[in-house]
């Protein structure tokens, strides 16, 4: 597959994945690991002002 999706319960935290192998005396060995990702917390922003910007 070339897109994997994990269903995140909770924001306002960080989350981070790790792939790798379970050796047989079940010891986990990481062979990748993403980039540490800060979610926002569940609710509405507190700001509320506009900003404009021009693009030509």
């Amino acid at each position: 597959a070339k897109n994997w999706y994990i269903n995140v319960q909770e924001g306002g935290k960080a989350y981070y994945c790790e792939v790798g192998l379970i050796l047989p005396n079940g010891r986990f060995i990481a062979l990748v690991r993403t980039n540490t990702v800060h979610l926002p917390v569940g609710r509405v922003s507190d700001v509320t002002d506009e900003k404009w910007m021009s693009v030509s």
